[in-house]
């Protein structure tokens, strides 16, 4: 599955009446199911847990995630990229003030937040505690190259002893290609929630670890038939674009006397946008 139907279905979703906060916190309950299976076969004694997040869903995921990993008795420090002010998914920002609410009344989890590459200079990680590392930073629609802080970030969890874990797709990843353009998480287990994206399937094992893929309730409905998330795979048309540039549609169909169906289909093609 590649970005854009990932996109797609989650916002088909919403036309269905499923919410993406309700998709968030199955992702977060999926994968801290996850991190707790994996605690028991990895380690022989309690595991830390780090979650590395980022401003968008996937950093939701991570907070949902610290949640019930808290609630499961483990120890969750979480090391948030960006501000309040800075988080893009509104859904992202509820699951963190959750966090921060929970913070004062509970020793076991900690909240912090880096505001720039200086920040993770003074993080310290104790050699002697096992980890399990979470990175959360980015989402199937990011590729290119990494911006310094969240660099550095993935540099700080390659170097951290423990076992690291990617939300699907390590970050620094591309998530349609599989190639790296510059560092990516060197990631022992990729979670992917709903299907495998088809970066980390082109990418292999080597780049992504195992692979697990999780279930999240989203409906084959969302998949199956148009809704209004499907209106992403339009293209906007350039002003200076000429008939060659938005495409072709070949219609089939129809004969002397029932010809309906074909004028029909001709007409939803050029209403979308395509040139011939």
């Amino acid at each position: 599955m590649d970005p854009i139907d990932m996109m797609t279905t989650d916002y088909n979703c919403e036309y269905l009446g499923l919410s993406r906060l309700c998709l968030m916190e199955n992702a977060g309950k999926s994968l801290s199911d996850e991190v707790a299976n994996l605690s028991t076969f990895k380690f022989s004694k309690p595991v830390k847990i780090i979650i590395f997040t980022g401003s968008g869903g996937n950093g939701g995921d991570g907070f949902v995630a610290a949640r019930h990993l808290l609630n499961r008795g483990f120890e969750v420090e979480v090391y948030a990229l960006n501000t309040l002010d800075e988080i893009k998914s509104d859904d992202a920002l509820i699951n963190l003030e959750i966090l921060m609410n929970m913070e004062p009344r509970i020793s076991r989890l900690s909240v912090d937040f880096i505001k720039d590459s200086s920040d993770l200079d003074k993080l310290d990680f104790d050699s002697n505690q096992e980890y399990i590392v979470l990175d959360c930073l980015l989402g199937t629609g990011i590729k290119g190259k990494l911006r310094t802080k969240v660099r550095k970030t993935v540099e700080l969890i390659n170097e951290i002893n423990g076992l690291k874990i990617a939300i699907d797709v390590p970050s620094g990843l591309d998530p349609l290609t599989g190639e790296i353009s510059d560092i990516a998480v060197d990631a022992d287990y990729t979670v992917s929630f709903h299907k495998i994206k088809t970066g980390v399937k082109l990418a292999g094992e080597e780049k992504t670890g195992g692979v697990i893929t999780c279930d999240i309730g989203i409906p084959i409905e969302a998949e199956l038939f148009v809704e209004g998330g499907d209106l992403l795979r339009l293209k906007n048309r350039s002003k200076d674009s000429h008939k060659g540039n938005n495409g072709k549609v070949l219609i089939v169909g129809g004969s002397k006397d029932y010809y309906g169906a074909p004028a029909i289909s001709a007409k939803a093609a050029i209403a979308t946008g395509v040139d011939l």
